[in-house]
């Protein structure tokens, strides 16, 4: 698993074995556009041109307005999770989101929202019954 230090240490991103990007920052944070702008430099490099499953950790974290635009203004990813544990993460969360076309959901646990993006990843498995 590959990380990166973010940010200035107010967060990291690692590509985890299955191929899901995992970005997590660090509670208390005030994110800046340019925080932002490093995160997604990051997953562009880490993804290689290809669209990958996301999952965001913002648990008391704080975004300016134009954070949450450039967010908005440049996603690339297949799916995205995001864990926060208040409503106040559950409201950062939907503005962040609001707009993309991609599959997305809110969480309260990691593990809900590694489940869910692992399931949307599944390959479907055909049942053949033999003749």
């Amino acid at each position: 698993m590959a990380e990166i230090v973010l940010a200035g240490g107010k967060g990291t991103l690692s590509l985890h074995a299955g191929g899901t990007l995992h970005l997590i920052w660090v509670p208390g944070s005030i994110l800046e556009a340019e925080d932002v702008t490093e995160s997604v430099l990051a997953m562009e490099a880490f993804s290689a041109g290809r669209k990958l499953p996301l999952l965001i950790e913002i648990i008391d974290v704080n975004l300016t307005v134009e954070a949450c635009n450039h967010y908005r203004d440049t996603w690339f990813v297949s799916s995205v999770a995001m864990v926060g544990t208040t409503y106040i993460d559950r409201v950062v969360a939907a503005w962040v989101l609001r707009g993309q076309h991609s599959l997305q959901k809110f969480f309260t646990s990691r593990p809900a929202a590694v489940e869910w993006l692992e399931d949307l990843s599944a390959p479907d498995i055909v049942h053949q019954v033999p003749a």
